[in-house]
């Protein structure tokens, strides 16, 4: 008996119920820090990505932001472009209170990617953070020749370090 291929599914999985999936989970409570915070990539997708994932129930009340970059801002000045950012760039009609929300729990440090002070500056930052949940992910946002000295200087620092009771990611964002 020959098996034919039906609209590009395998005759052998024709007519199979779809594997059942997982319904989403709510993420572990946790600090985002974006290097290159001000820039394209996370004014037009990451802000509003993180918006999205709070109307969709899948953030926690636990969570922040924290923003590293080049450009001199006041946290409050920050806070600020976030909630523009979403406005801007997320769903219409935005949400107020959910926009709010995010940008509550927004931080900034600027300093320079390949200078160690700031990495040691956003150590100390996340520490005196007691809104701040102890799991860390840093997105890089960043040109590619970027990605090889800040997590060395992460590591340096030992930002990159885990423990048992807090994991540590790095996203990288950029197309190759």
């Amino acid at each position: 008996m020959e098996l034919k291929q039906s609209m590009g599914v395998p005759a052998a999985l024709a007519g199979c119920p779809e594997p059942a999936q997982a319904p989403p989970r709510v993420a572990d409570p946790c600090t985002i820090v974006i290097f290159g915070a001000t820039g394209d990539l996370a004014m037009r997708k990451l802000a509003p990505a993180l918006y999205n994932l709070k109307a969709d129930g899948l953030l926690g009340e636990v969570f922040a932001v924290v923003g590293v970059g080049r450009d001199v801002l006041t946290p409050e000045v920050y806070r600020q472009k976030i909630a523009r950012d979403v406005r801007e760039f997320g769903p219409n009609p935005t949400d107020v209170a959910r926009a709010e929300w995010l940008s509550r729990r927004a931080s900034y440090l600027a300093g320079s990617f390949d200078d160690e002070a700031t990495y040691r500056r956003l150590r100390e930052h996340l520490a005196e953070r007691t809104d701040a949940p102890a799991n860390v992910l840093f997105y890089l946002a960043t040109p590619p020749s970027l990605f090889g000295p800040i997590i060395e200087r992460l590591g340096s620092v030992g930002l990159a370090d885990e423990s048992p009771s807090a994991w540590r990611r790095v996203i990288i964002e950029k197309p190759f």
